[in-house]
């Protein structure tokens, strides 16, 4: 089936999964640019290509931004670096290609940026979104 230009108009979330070939990542890349106003995080499994890995982005930080890397290395409790760290996170789960760690990068995602979920509450992992003095 042929990915439409609006295909991913009003979608919060877009995760990619082996999206490889020209073909195939210029289709999903005019999908993420149309779609683009509604879209708060675009993920990548490894499978994709590089074209389509270097479009990831969560929130305010953009994965291809060497200045948004920069910049959420310096600032650890900016917005650039959360969308960093929610990057690193669901990359780590997408790696394991599992269907439940899929899912769970999924939410993290969406726990971030779109709508608080209960699932997601019990992450431990000590970080600048819980605030210092949780930590």
């Amino acid at each position: 089936s042929e990915l439409k230009d609006d295909a991913l108009d009003g979608f919060d979330v877009v995760i990619a999964l082996g999206v490889v070939g020209s073909e195939q990542e210029n289709r999903l890349a005019k999908a993420l640019e149309h779609g683009s106003s509604s879209i708060k995080a675009f993920l990548a499994d490894p499978t994709c290509g590089t074209e389509t890995l270097q479009k990831q982005f969560a929130g305010d930080f953009h994965i291809s931004s060497p200045i948004e890397g920069t910049i959420a290395n310096l600032i650890p409790w900016s917005s650039i670096a959360s969308g960093s760290r929610l990057l690193e996170k669901t990359a780590t789960l997408l790696k394991r290609k599992s269907t439940e760690d899929y899912i769970f990068a999924a939410l993290f995602v969406i726990n971030a940026l779109v709508t608080p979920l209960d699932v997601v509450k019990s992450d431990i992992n000590p970080s600048w979104e819980k605030g210092a003095i949780q930590n």
